[in-house]
C-alpha cells in the first residue's frame, strides 16, 4: 500500500492485497474495474510487480479506501440548497439543519387521501408493437461474453426493448438509486438525461422494497403518495401513470448493487 500511496489508490479504486505464492512476484489487487488493462498496467509499474485482479463492488472498495489509506470519502454528489445568510451561534446551526438535512434524505410529500377519478381503458400492451431486441439466451450470451459494467447494462436494456414500457437500469450509491441506462417505448422520449436522475431509498416505495428485500417486486408501489415513482414517472414523461411496476434487484454478495 505504500507502494501504490493513497493519491492513486483512490484515482485508480485498487486495493492491493497482497503477495500471491513464495516468489512474492504477483500481487492480488483489489479493483473496481479488473478488465481495465491500462489500470492494470500501470498497477504492475508503480508495485513492480505482476498483477492478479479482482473485483470489488464500488461502494466497498470507497469504505476501505478510507479506512485504510485515512482520506476523508470524496463526495460525489453536491448537495444544493438556498444560501443562507451568515448568522452567529445557534441561528447559524439551526439554519444550516433547516436548509441541509442530515444525510441529505429527501422528505416524501404529505399524504392525501383525496378521492382519485376512475381511469378509462387500461394501457394497451406493446406486445406485437414493438419487436424484441435480443432473446434471452442471446442477452445472457452477451452478460457472459462483457469485459465491463457498462456491457452488462447494455445488455438488460436490450432484453426490455418490445418486452416493458420503459426500463431503467439504477446505480445504487450512497442510500440513492441513480439512473444510468434507459429505454422508452416509442414515440415517448425522456425529459432530461437518465444520468441526471438520483431517487432516494430512504422512504417507501417500489425501489426501497427491492433493494432492503433483495427479491423482486412487482405490483403497484407500496406508499400511496407514491412520491418517489411521481419523480421517476415524471422523468420519463409517462402518461398516464402506470398501474404497476417491476423492480429486480442485482447482488454481489447479498448486497443489491443495481436496481433494474
Amino acid at each position: 500500500m505504500e507502494k501504490l500511496g493513497a493519491d492513486e489508490a483512490h484515482r485508480l479504486r485498487a486495493i492491493p492485497l497482497g503477495y500471491l505464492g513464495e516468489g512474492a512476484t504477483t500481487v492480488a489487487v483489489a479493483m473496481v474495474e479488473p478488465a481495465d488493462k491500462k489500470v492494470v498496467d500501470e498497477l504492475a509499474a508503480r508495485l513492480d510487480a505482476h498483477i492478479q485482479p479482482y473485483i470489488v463492488p464500488e461502494l466497498r472498495a470507497v469504505y476501505y479506501l478510507e479506512k485504510l489509506f485515512g482520506l476523508p470519502r470524496r463526495a460525489r454528489f453536491v448537495r444544493s440548497g438556498r444560501p443562507a445568510e451568515p448568522t452567529n451561534g445557534a441561528e447559524a446551526t439551526g439554519e444550516r439543519r433547516r436548509t441541509q438535512p442530515a444525510a441529505g434524505i429527501v422528505m416524501p410529500p404529505a399524504l392525501t387521501l383525496e378521492p382519485r377519478r376512475r381511469r378509462a381503458s387500461s394501457q394497451a400492451p406493446l406486445a406485437g408493437t414493438v419487436p424484441f431486441a435480443i432473446g434471452y439466451a442471446a442477452a445472457c450470451e452477451r452478460i457472459d461474453a462483457a469485459t465491463n459494467r457498462d456491457q452488462i447494462a447494455e445488455a438488460f436494456v436490450a432484453y426490455g426493448q418490445g418486452r416493458c414500457d420503459a426500463m431503467v437500469v439504477f446505480l445504487i450509491r450512497d442510500g440513492n438509486a441513480l439512473g444510468w441506462r434507459a429505454w422508452l417505448a416509442p414515440p415517448a422520449a425522456l425529459r432530461r438525461p437518465i444520468e441526471e436522475l438520483s431517487l432516494p431509498l430512504g422512504g417507501a416505495s417500489a425501489l426501497q422494497s427491492a433493494h432492503d428485500a433483495g427479491q423482486p417486486f412487482v405490483g403497484s408501489p407500496p406508499s400511496a403518495a407514491r412520491p418517489v415513482e411521481k419523480q421517476l414517472w415524471a422523468a420519463l414523461a409517462t402518461q398516464p401513470e402506470p398501474f404497476a411496476v417491476l423492480v429486480v434487484p442485482v447482488l454481489v454478495k447479498q448486497r443489491a448493487v443495481n436496481l433494474v
